[in-house]
């Protein structure tokens, strides 16, 4: 769904989307293709069709290319993981 936000920027709540689903609904608001994403993003057009149908995991590289090319900001979360030192 597109807002647009008190500073004129458009938004999208994809929160109720899967991950595969909404890098195609931001591909399509801005109006790539499939292979211009990709090459905005410096990926083969293989990974971004294999990660719209959510039959890839891509990698930490290629997610930041993506989200360059689609405009966002990427966040990585370790939510729920604990480091636990050995010192003792």
């Amino acid at each position: 769904m597109q807002m647009t936000d008190n500073a004129g920027m458009k938004t999208f709540d994809l929160s109720a989307y899967p991950f595969h689903a909404a890098i195609r609904r931001l591909r399509l608001a801005a109006n790539l293709t499939q292979t211009e994403l990709a090459a905005r993003a410096g990926v083969a057009i293989g990974t971004v069709n294999r990660i719209e149908r959510g039959t890839a995991r891509p990698t930490l590289p290629a997610l930041a290319g993506l989200a360059a090319a689609l405009g966002c900001e990427l966040v990585v979360s370790l939510l729920g993981y604990r480091i636990v030192s050995s010192d003792r």
